[in-house]
């Protein structure tokens, strides 16, 4: 049988295998101290940061589900808003600036009608 050659990567990260057992109280705070040695100690580069992760082996970690999750939540999370969308509200909510331009519009609409309850029809001859 043949035998598996290590990729550079392997060999480049050999010393940060490890394994976490997230339902472990002392393995979350090992791996936090890990990840802050790596970020303020070690000031590694972002390539570096998100390659790390993927030679430590972690159990415990949920999975996010989000079929459980509120309508709420869901427009929180990027994958909810691109998955259903940003809801629209139903009923129009007006806000004072609206109303209060509203009323001005149809006041001056009234006093240019020469009425009190609205624009009147045009006869035929004006259109």
């Amino acid at each position: 049988m043949a035998r598996r050659t290590d990729t550079n990567a392997e060999r480049k990260y050999k010393d940060v295998r490890s394994y976490w057992d997230l339902q472990d109280p002392e393995h979350g705070r090992g791996l936090c101290n890990l990840l802050h040695k790596w970020v303020v100690e070690d000031n590694l580069a972002q390539g570096e940061l998100e390659n790390r992760p993927h030679f430590c082996h972690m159990e415990g970690v949920e999975e996010e589900n989000t079929s459980g999750q509120s309508d709420e939540s869901k427009i929180n999370s990027y994958l909810g808003a691109v998955t259903n969308g940003i809801p629209q509200r139903t009923e129009k909510q007006e806000t004072s600036e609206q109303r209060r331009m509203r009323e001005c519009v149809r006041d001056r609409q009234n006093e240019w009608w020469g009425c009190d309850s609205g624009p009147r029809r045009k006869s035929k001859r004006c259109s």
